[in-house]
């Protein structure tokens, strides 16, 4: 789910090459879920989640351009005019980039999202503060987002290597969950700067429309008693596979996410309030 959270702050869904290890293909038997043990209100257990290290890549290309990886990637001169920004996670997005001082950058995106994102550094220069304030659905639906990262290893002002800390709010802090008729369940995750997803349906395998999503569908399997999977496509095309697995007491899930190759990038544990 942290990589769908992602179509809400700006960049592309699929972001960060880290694994947290390697995945085990999923065994369908014919025991449904409980769908009880699934229903409630949830807060995400940070220390025991285990997340990509790295945050944030940050280079100087050889041309004078910035290229940044962090959530999906995308390229920009610095003080240079409003242009195309080649990012790989929206099509077409257009934006400036500037440097206000030594310690902070801003970037001013018009189109199609409109925001504006700001990286400031400490006076030190080992923690870079992120903070993006914008609006999607053509104005209709405002969202931000802060996130504080690390430097893991050397580099000059903001380039080099950038690691999370415990502040960094890319994940999904929360999560609501309330049955849909007797066979249906509907979840809902909030982060803790603005942004939100919910994903709802039959555990019946069909493709579902999510909300906000334009070409996103979920579709939720039940795999055991205790687990079932929810399949994210977008126009077709297989994005994100989330298993949810909850304890014998219901008192704690375990959502566990892979990619299109079917290896593990998070795992985020969640304790029932």
């Amino acid at each position: 789910m942290r990589t769908l959270y992602l179509q809400l702050t700006l960049i592309s869904p699929m972001f960060l090459g880290g694994q947290v290890c390697c995945a085990q293909p999923l065994k369908t038997n014919a025991a449904k879920p409980k769908l009880e043990l699934f229903i409630g209100t949830w807060k995400l257990d940070i220390g025991q989640s285990k997340i990509d290290a790295v945050g944030s890549v940050i280079e100087k290309q050889a041309d004078g351009s910035v290229h940044i990886d962090e959530l999906g990637d995308y390229t920009f001169r610095l003080n240079g005019p409003e242009s195309d920004l080649m990012s790989k996670g929206i099509p077409g997005e257009r934006g400036r980039c500037s440097e206000l001082n030594a310690r902070m950058w801003e970037c001013k995106f018009t189109g199609p999202i409109e925001a504006t994102l700001r990286r400031k550094l400490s006076p030190d220069g080992n923690i870079m503060r992120v903070t993006l304030i914008g609006v999607m659905e053509g104005g209709k639906t405002p969202y931000s987002l802060y996130r504080e990262l690390q430097r893991d290893g050397v580099g000059e002002g903001f380039y080099g290597k950038w690691m999370r800390t415990p502040n960094d709010s890319i994940l999904f802090a929360d999560m609501q969950s309330a049955m849909i008729g007797g066979d249906g369940i509907r979840m809902r995750f909030e982060a803790p700067a603005g942004g939100t997803l919910t994903i709802s349906g039959k555990l019946d395998a069909t493709d579902n429309s999510v909300d906000g999503q334009p070409g996103l569908t979920v579709a939720l399997r039940g795999i055991n008693s205790r687990t079932f999977v929810a399949t994210f496509k977008r126009d077709g095309k297989l994005e994100e596979t989330d298993e949810f697995t909850s304890s014998t007491d219901g008192k704690t899930i375990i959502e566990t996410d892979r990619g299109p190759d079917g290896k593990v990038t998070v795992v985020q544990v969640y304790r029932k309030r």
